[in-house]
């Protein structure tokens, strides 16, 4: 998979900035794993945070933002697709959906 960006925001250097972008990297990986896994489906951002929690994929204290930010880097590199549909989300906002990018 193609390097994906890590925005930091919190002005990070050296061996920390090197750690959140390995871990934007894995974040990513594991995002496209899933939807990898579930090709015929469609998720919002929370859909997908929430099972990658369940599956011990990602820690409780991984934000939906930056979830969000790894689907845009994902779609941005063609890996996936941000649909125009929407769905509530777990707050009862309307939440983008995403599935995996086909030919």
């Amino acid at each position: 998979m193609e390097k994906v960006n890590f925005y930091n925001t919190i002005h990070l250097t050296g061996g920390d900035l090197k750690d959140g972008q390995q871990q934007a990297q894995t974040q990513a990986q594991k995002i496209f794993e899933f939807m990898q896994e579930h090709s015929t489906e469609k998720f919002t951002s929370c859909e997908i945070r929430k099972n990658l929690i369940q599956n011990g994929k990602i820690s409780d204290r991984t934000q939906e933002s930056t979830i969000r930010a790894r689907l845009t880097d994902l779609s941005k590199k063609g890996y996936i697709t941000k649909l125009a549909e929407l769905k509530k989300g777990f707050y009862g906002k309307p939440n983008h959906i995403w599935t995996i990018r086909t030919a």
